[in-house]
């Protein structure tokens, strides 16, 4: 059995190492990942979180296995586990002195260990943790990462900067300890859709527009689905619980009304009100890859609580509601996505009415 070694911090594990990952599993019959820890590194994940960011990342690829290696050199590790050859990716050609440089260095500790050098396509290229963790935290950063890490680091990259973000504006209305709100926080939020995802492409969104007060519209974006949506009365729960960490916000009328404004069966009635429903669809009106992860995130958030025939049933009469009023109010910044959202709607729609939604989604 070929076996060969591919080492990094993975600091967090991109689509880039991924594909050479994939094109050592062409030469190899198995490919050893190694977690490693650079002492010239801070890392911007610990190292668990690193091995675990890379598993998930893996999963479904045969013939990996991910390990971590603490203190040890990379050839030594590779000597270690009968592996014959490291895997190194070259994104450019101007990497290839700094890799040529560590591979004398590795033949001086073991020459027993040989160096496959592996060529970036054109479309990773650019692909590194570096340039991921250098964009991280402007406004629209999740736009432009998205493509360049899999889900699993998104995911864990949101969580992260939006733990961050909350702890600056916990601050504004307590002056304690946040750990509390945000473990709460965190916990409420874990869900396949209604996630923290969803509350950063809000939130970076909303910027594009004058509130009435930014501290309580944001704020009530943070917490619009802190209750499960699959419960009754859901964003009235969600409003209650506002209420209850908030106690001391004026105007709470105000954030209560725009958590509301999500619901359903409420009416938006005030120019934020209506944006913040608008906020809160604009999934509908995505690209058809994206308007299918929402819907089968949906569909996994309400698994434990009906059976699929049920929530067919269910969602078909929730689709028709969506479809019997302008989905966006007549909002002026989202005139031109209500015919898109409505087109995606109607696509679903005729899939679950022709029994074709389940066979799709296998």
């Amino acid at each position: 059995m070929k076996k060969a070694l591919y080492a990094g911090s993975f600091d967090p594990i991109t689509l880039g190492h991924i594909h050479t990952i994939k094109k050592a599993l062409e030469l190899f019959d198995l490919v050893y990942v190694v977690v490693a820890s650079n002492p010239t590194k801070t890392g911007y994940f610990p190292i668990r979180k690193r091995v675990s960011l890379v598993e998930q990342s893996l999963e479904g690829i045969p013939n990996v296995l991910v390990i971590s290696s603490l203190g040890e050199y990379v050839v030594k590790t590779a000597e270690r586990l009968g592996v014959t050859h490291l895997v190194r990716g070259l994104p450019t050609i101007a990497d290839f002195s700094m890799e040529y440089e560590m591979y004398h260095n590795n033949r001086d500790i073991t020459s027993k260990i040989e160096t496959v050098f592996l060529m970036c396509d054109k479309d990773v290229q650019q692909v590194r943790s570096s340039t991921i963790r250098g964009l991280l935290g402007f406004t629209g950063w999740m736009e432009v990462v998205k493509n360049k890490v899999p889900a699993p680091v998104l995911r864990a990259l949101v969580d992260r900067i939006m733990g961050e973000m909350f702890a600056v504006l916990a601050h504004q209305f307590y002056a304690g300890n946040t750990d509390v709100y945000w473990q709460r926080l965190s916990q409420a939020y874990d869900r396949p859709y209604h996630n923290f995802i969803h509350v950063l492409r809000m939130l970076d969104r909303s910027k594009e527009f004058v509130v009435a007060d930014r501290f309580l519209f944001e704020l009530a974006i943070w917490y619009h689905d802190f209750v499960d949506p699959c419960c009754e009365n859901a964003e009235e729960k969600s409003r209650n619980v506002a209420f209850e960490l908030m106690r001391a916000i004026p105007d709470q009328d105000y954030l209560g009304d725009l958590i509301m404004a999500t619901a359903q069966n409420v009416s938006a009635l005030t120019n934020d009100q209506v944006l913040m429903r608008c906020l809160d669809r604009e999934i509908l009106a995505s690209s058809w890859e994206q308007y299918e992860a929402y819907v089968h995130g949906i569909e996994q958030e309400y698994a434990n609580t009906c059976s699929p025939e049920e929530f067919n049933k269910g969602r078909c009469e929730f689709l028709n509601t969506l479809l019997a009023s302008p989905i966006f109010q007549n909002h002026p910044a989202f005139i031109q996505q209500e015919e898109v959202a409505k087109h995606n709607i109607r696509r679903e729609l005729d899939l679950r009415m022709n029994g074709q939604w389940f066979s799709r989604k296998e």
